[in-house]
């Protein structure tokens, strides 16, 4: 499931030794000939070594770099639950058919998931294929591309973190979803809509709320799926490190529902996400230099 780098190996010459510049014979100790066989003798066994320079994984570098992002991932954190008490607090967005709707598709999905009916060969479909279009997007080449419901990869001459990392923090079915909701609404009116009341909820069943229950649905695919994958033995993720892999996709993944949370709610702007983030970095800043 790996986007595996492919590259022509260029075997290189072996490091040949610059020949030394002959020198001239040495002149010759007559009044002590024993001396001079003596100190020849030692200097033909004189070498000359050239350290190695010093390598750094960068698996380890990237472990340095994670534990690094730690705070940063710790304040946000902080701040998606802070907004998350006050958007419950303060505005109805819980409540809204296309909130209610998205909570509608990811339940039938959990459902699903737990009942055995996990589709894997689409999951790895679109992991593959979120693989070849981050490699398209970075100007790499696609050799060769084969998907299975084991599991399946990708051939190619270029590879990085976006790519190796990209399926676990980009929803690709998600995106297919919003893509086709463009599409119907150009080829159908998106105000044709038929209402329909369940108790004290009203669902208007148009183009919106279709689109918000796959939203839900193919949501809960990505999350699920990713959570689970994560827990496995997997190269995408042991090419950049385990550890800094992980902390890269709970951050991305946690930034990208703040965005679009921000976007639903309508009680919580983006000036708000910025005060209370910066907030939580000034408590855990005093926090850090508080003496014990």
């Amino acid at each position: 499931m790996a986007a595996r780098n492919q590259k022509l190996r260029v075997s290189s010459a072996p490091t040949r030794r610059d020949t030394p510049t002959p020198r001239a014979p040495a002149a010759r100790n007559t009044r002590f000939p024993e001396r001079d066989r003596k100190t020849r003798r030692q200097s033909s066994h004189v070498t000359y070594r050239q350290r190695a320079p010093l390598v750094i994984p960068v698996t380890w570098l990237n472990a340095v770099i994670g534990l690094m992002l730690l705070p940063v991932v710790w304040v946000t954190t902080l701040t998606f639950f802070t907004l998350l008490s006050r958007s419950a607090r303060l505005d109805e967005v819980w409540r809204t058919p296309q909130v209610v709707l998205f909570g509608w598709g990811l339940i039938i999905w959990l459902a699903a998931f737990w009942a055995g009916l996990r589709p894997r060969y689409i999951y790895v479909l679109g992991h593959e294929l979120t693989h070849a279009l981050f490699i398209w997007a970075c100007g790499g080449k696609i050799h060769d591309f084969r998907v299975t419901a084991d599991g399946g990869h990708v051939i190619t001459d270029k590879n990085n973190l976006l790519i190796s990392l990209s399926p676990y923090f980009v929803p690709f079915w998600s995106l297919v979803a919003v893509t086709l909701y463009g599409l119907a609404g150009i080829a159908f009116d998106p105000e044709a809509v038929q209402h329909l009341r369940l108790g004290d909820w009203r669902f208007s069943l148009g183009l919106d709320a279709a689109l918000a229950c796959l939203l839900g649905y193919t949501w809960g695919v990505h999350l699920t799926f990713t959570l689970w994958m994560v827990t496995r033995e997997q190269p995408d993720l042991q090419q950049n490190g385990t550890f800094f892999s992980l902390v890269f996709i709970y951050f991305t993944n946690l930034t990208l529902i703040l965005g679009l949370f921000v976007l639903a709610s309508p009680g919580v702007t983006a000036g708000d996400l910025m005060e209370d983030w910066l907030r939580h970095l000034r408590e855990l800043a005093r926090w850090i230099h508080v003496p014990a």
